[in-house]
């Protein structure tokens, strides 16, 4: 016999109850329940969850991607529940079965329909617990749909209902999509007040922490440091949740520092370094103490901090970053651009965050140029050298090869020495605050470390010794390459590195030792601006006057004259000017027929001018639209579009044209499939004609042959017909048939009756 549980057997005994109670109507609701709503919301809770999950900050305006489970979650959940609309119409879940298919829309992105299911709700279910819900999410499908003024209309009426009625919850979703749009509108001081205003009116604790937290960031990214710094403190002091309060102390220690607060900022750091609850934590605490003590300009300090970090989280964002703040440090502090350049490659490689990767890349290939420069400078100057000394080549040759053994030996010793016993000195020390685990001179020297610590590629690099090259160009092309790179590894220092003391160098040889190059007026105006950073405004008056005065030749000529305000040289003087202007002259005045002609004509002559595309463009706009002459001004944009394409008239009248050359071909197809259809028709009619001369030859020519024949019936059919197309009579070929057919019969019939008469006489 089957046994129940206790829960099975009051279930069922509470059923006959139901009945009782509730009557039909109560069985209805009961079975639809169990039958439909029950699997239709659960599946939707599971949708809407995944959905959820992709949302990482309370305020987050971008859009929810659909995972593929929820997208067939969702669709089984709009079949559902429009089942239930459909088969339970008159059950009390008619209007949660709306909501969901309003919801399922929603995040299908067809708010459209969304809105619909919403406002049916609203319309057909006016005594639904559920009103409130609903309006607050007809605000959210207005807001997708872009009905902004709408939106913000329906949000703030469902807030203040919403604190009327005490639904804590409905009332934090409209502030949050309305703080979520401004913040989307970039109106920060709209968002940042209606978070306030949340804050003064809320109780839960939780979410407060939550708003205080993206309060502070919107205070942050608007660089008030000061109200961000107390939005961060009033977070630690209300949230309970370990991530959201480690966020805000980091938080809080980059508003210290940014307000120039660095003491205070290096001791919170320093305490939450001292809390073993933050170990997994310590990459980023360890790269923002490192960034604080640059800040402080204790640069040594600063640069083995980053250095451990590099070195210790070798995969983690903070090591690309430490990477990319010891490159500058390469760069600005220590004017040392080999080991920057070192760095920044490394950051290049490494998982550095988007907002550090445009820079870097540009530092990277500034390097490179860098690189390339300097580089290129030593190696010509040395191959000069083996031209002058080819005895230079062969001790270098000697030097680089004797150094490669070197370097091959050292690495057989270190490979036999690798089974040495990894140094644990550091464990003892590795809770020390004020000593970093590990420096540079550690790296560089590559001491043992911690048996957790990986050791990276991330060390200053040694200076790699190039194998020498045996020069292939003259003395002479050796020194202008060296003049080129020269002229540009200045420039570089000029507008790059901001070196002046290296700009004054460079410009200096250069002038002193090819003071007739072509780069002698770009040196003076650089040499100019360089005693203008310093002060000295006479010597630089005095290089730029030189170059107005001696360099009129040359374009830069007026960048001096800018700075002495004297006038400026016109160059490039074109003497189509007057022309062009002259028949614009008459454009104006309604002389077309006068104007055109010199139009044409300064493209004609002058078709190197920058006048001659805008002088077609006129001329092609007047025949089209005053004198309407489409073919004529077609002519004209088609020149320009053949020899002018890159000029603003070319990329104009592209469209224009291309619709012009469809059109005409379109004519050109009907012109031809009318010419031949006509040819068509003619010749029909001349085989028609000729049909009709054919059939009656036939007939006039049929009635003499029969009589011919009837008189001569033994004549010749053959003899016959040759005898007419001697007379340039030809018969049809049907005609033909039947006279050589009468003749073989007669033949044959002659045959029959020699052959017969033979027989008798024998």
């Amino acid at each position: 016999m089957r046994s129940y549980t206790l829960r099975q057997k009051i279930f069922f005994s509470f059923i006959p109850v139901l009945l009782l109670i509730g009557g039909c109507g109560t069985w209805g609701n009961f079975t639809t329940y169990f039958n439909r709503y029950y699997n239709t919301k659960t599946l939707f809770e599971k949708a809407e969850k995944l959905i959820l999950a992709q949302k990482k900050d309370l305020f987050s305006t971008k859009e929810f991607k659909i995972p593929g489970l929820a997208r067939k979650q969702l669709a089984n959940v709009i079949k559902s529940a429009s089942k239930i609309l459909q088969f339970n119409s008159d059950s009390k879940y008619v209007d949660n079965a709306l909501l969901i298919l309003g919801k399922s829309f929603y995040y299908e992105k067809n708010y459209q329909k969304a809105l619909r299911k919403f406002e049916e709700l609203i319309a057909t279910q006016p005594n639904s617990d559920l009103i409130l819900e609903t309006r607050l999410w007809i605000g959210k499908a207005q807001m997708k749909l872009k009905q902004d003024d709408q939106s913000l209309a329906t949000l703030e009426a469902v807030k203040q209902d919403a604190i009327k009625e005490e639904e804590t919850k409905i009332m934090q979703d409209a502030f949050i999509e309305e703080i979520a749009y401004r913040i989307r509108q970039e109106d920060y001081a709209a968002a940042i007040k209606s978070a306030n205003e949340f804050l003064k009116i809320s109780d839960d604790d939780d979410m407060n922490a939550k708003v205080w937290y993206e309060l502070g960031n919107l205070y942050f990214d608007n660089k008030d440091y000061v109200n961000a710094g107390n939005a961060y403190l009033q977070t630690i002091d209300v949230a309970s949740k370990y991530k959201i309060i480690y966020n805000a102390q980091i938080k809080l220690a980059k508003s210290l520092r940014n307000e120039n607060k660095l003491e205070e900022a290096a001791n919170l750091l320093d305490d939450m370094k001292s809390k073993n609850k933050n170990a997994e934590n310590f990459p980023e605490i360890d790269l923002e103490i490192g960034l604080t003590l640059l800040q402080m300009n204790k640069l040594q300090d600063a640069k083995d901090v980053l250095f451990k970090v590099d070195t210790l989280y070798p995969r983690s964002p903070f090591s690309a970053i430490a990477k990319y703040r010891l490159g500058e440090i390469y760069e600005v502090n220590f004017l040392n651009f080999d080991s920057a350049k070192v760095f920044y490659q490394q950051a290049q490689r490494s998982a550095l965050p988007k907002e550090y990767k445009y820079d870097n890349n540009k530092n990277v290939n500034l390097f490179k140029s860098y690189s390339k420069l300097v580089g290129g400078i030593k190696m010509f100057s040395k191959q000069i050298e083996y031209i002058n000394n080819p005895d230079e080549f062969l001790k270098d040759s000697a030097a680089y090869y004797k150094q490669k053994e070197i370097e091959r030996e050292r690495l057989l010793s270190k490979q036999k020495s690798i089974t040495t016993p990894i140094n644990t000195k550091l464990n003892s020390t590795s809770n020390t605050k004020s000593k970093p685990l590990l420096t540079e001179k550690d790296i560089t020297n590559k001491k043992a470390i911690n048996i957790n610590t990986k050791i990276t590629k991330n060390t200053i690099p040694k200076k790699i010794i190039a194998p020498p090259v045996r020069p292939t160009l003259s003395a002479d092309s050796l020194r202008s390459l060296i003049l080129n790179y020269q002229f540009d590894l200045g420039n570089l220092y000029s507008t790059e590195f901001n070196l002046p003391d290296s700009v004054y160098k460079y410009f200096s040889y250069i002038l002193k030792n090819h003071p007739d190059s072509k780069y002698e007026s770009q040196s003076l105006f650089s040499l100019g601006n360089y005693y203008l950073g310093v002060g000295d405004t006479l010597k630089a008056d005095s290089l730029f006057n030189e170059i107005y005065e001696n360099h009129k030749d040359k374009r830069i000529v007026n960048l001096a004259a800018t700075m002495l305000n004297k006038p400026l040289i016109v160059f490039d003087y074109d003497s189509t000017k007057n022309i062009y202007n002259i028949a614009e002259k008459n454009l104006e005045d309604g002389k077309y027929k006068e104007a055109i002609p010199d139009l044409y004509n300064i493209y004609k002559n002058y078709p190197k001018s920058k006048y001659a595309p805008k002088a077609l463009y006129a001329a092609g706009w007047v025949l089209e639209n005053k004198l309407s002459l489409p073919d004529s001004a077609a002519e004209m944009y088609s020149l320009i579009k053949q020899k002018y394409p890159a000029t603003i008239y070319g990329k104009k009248i592209f469209d224009k044209v291309n619709i012009y050359n469809q059109e005409m071909k379109r004519r050109k197809r009907l012109r031809d499939a009318k010419i031949k259809a006509e040819l068509v028709r003619k010749n029909r009619e001349l085989e028609k004609q000729k049909n009709k001369v054919t059939s009656a030859r036939k007939n006039s020519l049929s009635i003499p042959i029969r009589t011919l024949l009837k008189k001569n019936p033994n004549i010749q059919r053959s003899a016959l017909l040759d005898s007419l197309k001697k007379l340039g009579i030809i018969l049809p070929d049907s005609i033909k048939r039947r006279l050589l057919q009468n003749e073989r019969k007669m033949k044959l019939k002659k045959s029959n009756v020699k052959r017969d008469s033979l027989l008798i006489e024998r």
